[in-house]
């Protein structure tokens, strides 16, 4: 069971932190205009923290739907 939980907590982790890397990647080429607030990353190793919220956000609106 601990196995099951750590693979999947690892491949939701991996999807979400994946999936704001792209988001920050689609603000900085400017393919959308919309998007250009994610196109920022940290200070320190250009983290996209917006938009992992962002990806967080709605991840959890699809699971309390």
């Amino acid at each position: 069971m601990l196995g099951v939980a750590t693979a999947c907590l690892s491949t939701a982790l991996g999807s979400m932190f994946g999936s704001a890397r792209i988001l920050q990647a689609l603000a900085r080429d400017d393919i959308f205009p919309v998007l250009s607030v994610f196109k920022f990353g940290s200070v320190v190793g250009d983290e996209p923290r917006i938009a992992v919220c962002f990806c967080y956000m709605v991840a959890q609106v699809g699971i309390f739907i």
